[in-house]
């Protein structure tokens, strides 16, 4: 049994950082010519706490700077203009991507639209209320107001 530490997520094994045991074998012909792991060793062990220290800190302050974000967003309203017919009912629905160009246009900075969540579709002329998630654990809600194109 060989002493390892992982240098990416290994399916079954462990995520990144994680020392693990196991079969030389594996270790040798499978971990190491990939550049998954290397072995545990005084010196993999400190460069592998100072990585995990600085991704620590990396994910803290992307968690806050996603925290100020989101007060940002929650208090925002965006407009999106869409062909309609008399009655209100819009002849597409309202895409992800349309939200974030709106984002954009209200001096947001660009979001990946897989972030934003439509719970229920847009169709109508009207506010809906969408779901923005800028980090794990941390969303906003956004007000979209839907108007007939002219």
């Amino acid at each position: 049994m060989q002493k390892m530490i992982l240098k990416k997520y290994v399916p079954n094994l462990g995520n990144e950082g994680d020392m693990v045991t196991v079969k030389e074998g594996y270790a040798r012909n499978y971990l190491l010519p990939r550049k998954l792991a290397v072995p545990a060793g005084e010196g993999a062990l400190k460069v592998v706490a100072q990585e995990k220290r600085g991704r620590e800190a990396r994910i803290l302050k992307e968690q806050t700077d996603a925290r100020v974000l989101a007060e940002k967003v929650s208090g925002a309203n965006v407009t999106v203009t869409k062909r309609a017919d008399e009655d209100g009912t819009l002849y597409g629905a309202v895409t992800t991507a349309e939200i974030v160009h709106a984002l954009l246009g209200a001096g947001f900075p660009k979001f990946n639209p897989d972030s934003v969540h439509i719970h229920v579709p847009i169709k109508k002329v009207g506010d809906h209320a969408v779901e923005v998630v800028l980090a794990k654990g941390i969303a906003a809600q956004l007000k979209v107001a839907v108007q007939a194109a002219v």
